[in-house]
């Protein structure tokens, strides 16, 4: 569940007349306890979002293994504005992925755009909930791939290949705001938060929610046939 984390331990030990066992049932705490990390949607953006290609956003609610559950929430919130081209679909909040010629504009069921900046857009930690330097000694400066857990990058990375499954949470990101990650490809189950995304251009899947924090330059969705999945369980089991 989302406090904790069950663990099962059999130990067996045998010399030469008999044999042992023991069982062992242990709750662990989980280290860091996110109270509601603030997505809005399959995207959550500070700056203009470019969306091409032939990605798919989908904010309809998904459990593990990629099935619509539920009406979930947008396919992209922004606090600028929204640019979606070529073959590129967006969906959410109970509605399909769609291409632009298909809606109005941009469907405002499928995308929020103009959001006030708030607090939490300041950083990964004020993103989360965790005070200032809470995440200090997961900085890095390279990623290797797969991993599972905590990954904090301080620069620019990338093709970013995700392997067969990575899970957890990764950041990309500088006190400047410009750090960014161009994706390549392979699976990840979790939280992305990234100052920018340079670009998707490899059959990527990320299920669970990406967070662009940087508020100068355009993040770019799109290039080749990656999907952004949002999920609830994913992201409330961080």
């Amino acid at each position: 569940n989302v406090t904790l984390d069950t663990v099962w331990i059999e130990s067996w030990g045998k010399d030469s007349q008999s044999e042992t066992g023991i069982a062992i049932v242990a709750a662990l705490s989980p280290r860091f306890v996110f109270n509601g990390v603030p997505v809005r949607g399959a995207v959550t953006a500070r700056t203009n979002v470019e969306v091409v290609g032939n990605i798919t956003i989908d904010g309809r609610d998904h459990d593990t293994n990629g099935v619509v559950i539920g009406p979930g929430l947008y396919g992209v919130s922004t606090c600028d504005s929204l640019d979606l081209s070529g073959s590129a679909q967006i969906g959410g909040n109970n509605t399909v992925p769609v291409e632009s010629k298909d809606t109005v504009g941009v469907s405002s069921v499928i995308c929020e755009q103009e959001v006030p900046v708030t607090a939490a857009l300041n950083s990964p930690e004020s993103f989360l909930g965790l005070p200032a330097g809470a995440l200090d000694e997961f900085k890095s400066t390279t990623l290797t791939t797969p991993f599972h857990g905590i990954r904090y990058i301080t620069g620019t990375v990338g093709p970013v290949d995700f392997g067969n499954y990575s899970s957890g949470i990764l950041i990309v990101h500088n006190s400047f705001k410009t750090a960014e990650m161009h994706l390549n490809q392979g699976k990840f189950i979790g939280l992305v938060i990234v100052d920018k995304m340079s670009k998707i251009n490899g059959k990527a899947e990320i299920l669970g929610s990406v967070v662009t924090l940087g508020e100068t330059d355009v993040s770019t969705f799109g290039n080749g046939g990656a999907n952004i999945l949002y999920s609830s369980y994913v992201i409330n089991n961080l």
